[in-house]
């Protein structure tokens, strides 16, 4: 008889696919995925440390699942991103996202292997309302501040909207793991090892699936999609073209279907800035890029002195001219961004540098992150932090400063 497992789903998007993969995985070796912690022979806890917020959150929540024993498994980012604080946990086995593979440690002699498994292209919606939301949220046992009260109420909002307006599901091209970035402030590219690409026909397969199964809203996603195929010798754009071909064919078969038929949109989920601007022209020269509706790039400062110590390959006025450029050829295009927030020895003008930065390339939204130390970064060894208690305000000053001006911002991705 097969074991019951349990998981306890947490983490980004990507992590939040890779669980799905995982339970497609068990459930296609025939093991019975349980709801209840009690009854399970075997416990899956999904973490995040992408933030200290994330951080506190997952070592919390491994904390509570820890009195089930031997278990545990713990999967996701935590353990390689907080090396010093899983110290806590070094009797917990563990996989990370690089060796996401290797799960199948953990449940041998399955006829099917992880590998064979098609990746899952979209995420489930959580169940059980607020309330349950609250009380997941509560059992980690958060700092009651600000930003608290500010997330459970966002979450609120969006959970009632959900109920009175239901959303139209995404479906996720996860394109890519890995990175080759050496932001001095990340500690995330150490969980998510190389840059491992999906072939483009693999790709465009996943699509054609999805606009077959009636999705119409695509998510392109990687660890960084801009490093797209600098293990295969091939570009994102090279991606891009053939997806707006795929495209394309639909398009052109869709008169034969009859009815009415919504059309496809793309969105392009956190590329880094040093490959958007370089692909600028590139992409505007694409005939499919029109079906573009979303970009989040993550321009994380708007001053050249913070972004050259963030090592962030790329200049705030650079960034603003390909914004721009796009935004004056390709205006259905919405632009987020994310902010850090407090980066060590960041002054007064250079936040003041990026609040107008923001305003003038007209986001649609920013999502602003006060900056936190991650063991062994470079910037975790720089000189001049700033106090917690100044990047509080400056946080604070930014969504002011953000309403005022007519900029929705959130302290977690939407």
């Amino acid at each position: 008889m097969k074991l019951k497992v349990f998981i306890e789903e947490a983490g980004c998007n990507r992590r939040k696919l890779d669980i799905r993969t995982i339970r497609a995985y068990l459930e296609g070796n025939d093991y019975e995925l349980t709801s209840s912690p009690e009854d399970a022979d075997k416990i899956l806890v999904a973490t995040c440390a992408f933030k200290k917020l994330e951080e506190d959150e997952s070592v919390q929540r491994i904390r509570h699942f820890r009195k089930y024993g031997p278990k545990i498994i713990v999967y996701g980012c935590l353990p390689d991103i907080a090396r010093e604080r899983y110290k806590e946990f070094a009797d917990i086995p563990k996989v990370a996202p690089y060796e996401i593979e290797n799960i199948e440690i953990f449940f041998p002699g399955n006829a099917k292997r992880f590998t064979e498994i098609v990746d899952s292209n979209l995420i489930a919606r959580q169940n059980g309302g607020v309330f349950k939301a609250v009380a997941r949220v509560m059992q980690t046992k958060p700092k009651m501040n600000r930003e608290f009260f500010h997330r459970i109420l966002a979450s609120g909002r969006k959970k009632l909207k959900d109920i009175l307006f239901p959303p139209v599901a995404p479906y996720y091209l996860f394109i890519c793991r890995g990175c080759v970035g050496k932001c001095s402030y990340c500690a995330i590219r150490r969980a998510i090892g190389p840059v491992r690409s999906k072939p483009i026909p693999t790709v465009v397969s996943e699509f054609q699936r999805g606009v077959k199964e009636g999705y119409r809203d695509f998510i392109i996603l990687g660890d960084d999609p801009g490093c797209y195929g600098i293990d295969l010798g091939i570009t994102f754009p090279d991606l891009l073209e053939s997806l707006f071909n795929a495209k394309s064919e639909f398009d052109k078969s869709k008169k034969d279907m009859g009815g009415s038929i919504r059309e496809i949109a793309f969105h392009i989920n956190e590329i880094h800035p040093k490959f958007f601007i370089p692909y600028t022209d590139q992409l505007l020269e694409m005939e499919g890029f029109s079906s573009v509706r979303s970009i989040l790039c993550p321009v994380q400062s708007g001053s050249n002195r913070i972004l050259e110590l963030m090592q962030r390959e790329h200049t705030a006025e650079q960034f603003e001219e390909a914004v721009k450029k796009i935004q004056s050829k390709q205006p259905q295009i919405s632009f987020n961004t994310q902010l850090i927030i407090g980066y060590p020895s960041e002054t007064e003008e250079d936040f003041q540098k990026t609040l107008e930065s923001v305003v003038r390339c007209k986001f649609n939204y920013v999502v602003v992150f006060p900056y936190d130390d991650k063991d062994g970064t470079d910037s975790s060894l720089q000189p001049d932090k700033i106090p917690a208690d100044i990047i509080e305000k400056r946080v604070r000053k930014a969504f002011n400063y953000f309403a005022k001006k007519g900029v929705t911002a959130y302290y977690k991705c939407p």
